[in-house]
């Protein structure tokens, strides 16, 4: 999906392209649900999101997630202790004030 929705994230690098590696699009989650903040300061439902696509990468015996994201998500991500690896520099685009970029988890 990568290479054929938005190439030009991938900064002239090929789209990863192994059954070891899943590609994460669109996530959210609704913080009013549960109100309750973890230590980094990010909410307990914003936690188990993340561990639910841990659990599918491991049960789908994946090494990596690759997921676009806009920099405000990184931070996100970050705080959260994903370790991260840009592919390439953020790009801009459409309106988002966001500037979105692709990652791949190591």
């Amino acid at each position: 999906m990568l290479a054929d929705t938005v190439p030009v994230l991938l900064g002239g690098t090929p789209a990863p392209h192994d059954e070891r590696v899943l590609e994460s699009s669109r996530f959210c989650v609704d913080t009013s649900l549960i109100a309750e903040q973890a230590a980094n300061s990010l909410n307990r439902v914003t936690l188990i999101l993340f561990a639910a696509m841990i659990e599918a990468a491991r049960g789908a015996s994946a090494d990596s997630i690759v997921t676009v994201t806009d920099t405000r998500m990184e931070r996100i991500l970050r705080r959260a202790g994903w370790p991260l690896r840009r592919i390439a520099a953020p790009q801009r685009v459409g309106s988002d004030h966001g500037r979105r970029r692709l990652s791949r988890d190591v």
